[in-house]
C-alpha cells in the first residue's frame, strides 16, 4: 500500500464566530494541491464525539509512511487553579449542553494522548490549532476574538475543578495519561495561533472574506511555499508578521521538529537561495522572496542550480533587490556575461543582507 496524505479538518462555529467555515476551506484549498485527502467536520457535526470518533479512525488506519494534518478552528478555553495551573480546551458544538457531569469540550490532556498514539504509528503528522488559549472580554470594530466569553447569567460554566474531575473521570476509565509526553510531543509539528495567555482573531481579510488571522497568514503561506526548500520555521517567521501586521498582541508559533519541511519528516537547513525567473535583459524575479524575509537592497549572486554557494565558482551575475512583491522580489541583474541567458534551474544566494527598516517611537 502506498503512502497516503490525510487532512482532518474540525471547524466548530459557535458563540459567535463567522469566519470558521473558510477557515476550514482556505485549508482544504492549501493542502489539496500537496496530496493530502481532506475529510472536513463541521458545525454541526463538529460534536465532541464526532470529534473524537474523527481522530479514532484517524488512528485505526494509520500506517507508518503516511502523512496526516490535524487542524482545528474554533474557540478555545483556558482555566487556572489557584496555584497557576492551566487547563486548557477546545469547545466543540455541543460545549453549551455541558454540565458539571458532563463536560463537552476537548481537553489538552484528551488531545495529547491522541496525538502521542497516532504518532507512535505515524511520526509524521502536523497539528494546527487557530483558536485561544486564553478566554476574556475583548472586541474590536472589524474582529473578533477565537475565545469563549463569560456566559449568561444562571448559565452552567466550567470550573478547574469540574474540569479536572472530567479528566480524573476520564483516567479511571482508561485514558492513558501516562502516554501523554511531559514536555510536547518530538515527533508532531504543532502549529499554535498564539500562547497561552494570549488571544486569536477573526476579521476580514485582504480579499473581504471572513476568516482567522492565522489561517488566512498560513494558507497563503503554504501555497506560496509550494516547490520551494522551506522549513516549519522559516515559515512561521512570514506567517507571524503577517498576523502580527493586524493583531500585535497575537503571536503565531511552531512548536516540535520545526525544522522540518513541512509535512515531511525530513529536517533541512533554513531557507538560504530562491528560484529565480528572468523578467527582462537586465531584470529577474526572486520566487518566493517573503519566506527569506528578502529586503529592499538586498544582494544575490546568480548560481547555477547544482552550485551549493558562490564557493563553488564564478557567478552568472549579481542580483539587487529594487521593490517587493507579495510573493517575489524584483531585482536588478547584472550578468557576468553581456547577453548570457539563465538556466532554468538558476538560484539566487543572498550575499548582503540590507538593514530592515525599524519603526521608532519618540
Amino acid at each position: 500500500m502506498g503512502m497516503k496524505r490525510t487532512a482532518l479538518l474540525i471547524g466548530a462555529q459557535t458563540n459567535g464566530l463567522s469566519g470558521v467555515f473558510n477557515d476550514v476551506e482556505a485549508m482544504a484549498q492549501a493542502l489539496t494541491p500537496r496530496g493530502f485527502a481532506v475529510r472536513r467536520l463541521v458545525t454541526p457535526n463538529a460534536t465532541r464525539a464526532g470529534i473524537l470518533d474523527a481522530y479514532e479512525k484517524l488512528i485505526a488506519d494509520a500506517d507508518p509512511d503516511d502523512a496526516y494534518v490535524i487542524y482545528y478552528s474554533g474557540h478555545g478555553g483556558r482555566l487556572q487553579a489557584p496555584d497557576g495551573q492551566d487547563l486548557q480546551f477546545i469547545v466543540p458544538d455541543d460545549y453549551a449542553d455541558s454540565g458539571d457531569d458532563d463536560f463537552r469540550g476537548l481537553t489538552d490532556a484528551e488531545l495529547s494522548v491522541l496525538l502521542a498514539r497516532l504518532t507512535d504509528l505515524a511520526p509524521n503528522v502536523t497539528v494546527v490549532f487557530d483558536c485561544c488559549h486564553a478566554a476574556h472580554m475583548s472586541r474590536h470594530h472589524d474582529r473578533r476574538v477565537k475565545a469563549l466569553l463569560r456566559p449568561a447569567p444562571g448559565r452552567w460554566r466550567p470550573t478547574y475543578a469540574s474540569v479536572e474531575r472530567h479528566v480524573r473521570a476520564l483516567v479511571a476509565s482508561g485514558l492513558p495519561i501516562d502516554r501523554r509526553p511531559l514536555v510536547g510531543n518530538p515527533r508532531a509539528v504543532r502549529v499554535v495561533a498564539c500562547a497561552p495567555s494570549e488571544s486569536a482573531w477573526e476579521g476580514t481579510n485582504r480579499n473581504g472574506v471572513q476568516m482567522g488571522l492565522l489561517t488566512d497568514a498560513l494558507s497563503r503561506a503554504l501555497r506560496e511555499a509550494d516547490g520551494l526548500r522551506v522549513t516549519w520555521s522559516t515559515l512561521l517567521d512570514t506567517v507571524r508578521r503577517h498576523v502580527q501586521t493586524f493583531a500585535p498582541t497575537q503571536r503565531p508559533e511552531v512548536e516540535g521538529p520545526a525544522g522540518r519541511q513541512p509535512f515531511e519528516t525530513t529536517e533541512v537547513d533554513p531557507l538560504d537561495t530562491l528560484p529565480v525567473a528572468a523578467d527582462g535583459p537586465d531584470r529577474v524575479r526572486l520566487l518566493g522572496a517573503p519566506l527569506l524575509d528578502v529586503e529592499v537592497g538586498d544582494e544575490f549572486a546568480i548560481m547555477p542550480g547544482d552550485a551549493t554557494g558562490p564557493q563553488d565558482g564564478p557567478a552568472l551575475g549579481t542580483a539587487t533587490v529594487r521593490h517587493l512583491l507579495p510573493t517575489a522580489a524584483v531585482a536588478r541583474l547584472r550578468l557576468a556575461v553581456a547577453g548570457q541567458a539563465l538556466p532554468a534551474d538558476a538560484r539566487a544566494h543572498r550575499t548582503r543582507a540590507a538593514a530592515p527598516a525599524m519603526p521608532v517611537r519618540l
